[in-house]
């Protein structure tokens, strides 16, 4: 199972966005990016040297970060920031099916 050690706050922009990085204990995989993207757009691209993926669910947040790195990047809307950021790390840490 994939933990989040660490989240970061890397800018708070004029318009009230915020930008934060999540670190994990483990790498980024297809399944994790799949369930942080239930419920959002998303844009992948595995065939780019890096396989690139965007998630976008409107009026929450956008998620951005490359399958196999440990970090990703998102932009929180202007509201309730907190209660997304759990339901990511939710999403991220509640396991396959499998036990992974």
């Amino acid at each position: 199972m994939c933990r989040v050690t660490a989240i970061r706050e890397v800018e708070t922009c004029l318009d009230g966005t915020t930008i934060k990085e999540f670190d994990l204990d483990s790498t980024l995989t297809d399944t994790i990016m799949r369930r942080i993207a239930e419920g959002g757009k998303l844009c992948y691209f595995p065939t780019f040297p890096r396989p690139y993926f965007r998630i976008d669910k409107p009026g929450a947040y956008v998620v951005q970060g490359v399958i196999g790195r440990s970090m990703f990047r998102v932009v929180f809307s202007q509201s309730e920031t907190a209660c997304w950021e759990n339901h990511l790390q939710t999403q991220i840490e509640k396991g396959d099916d499998d036990g992974r």
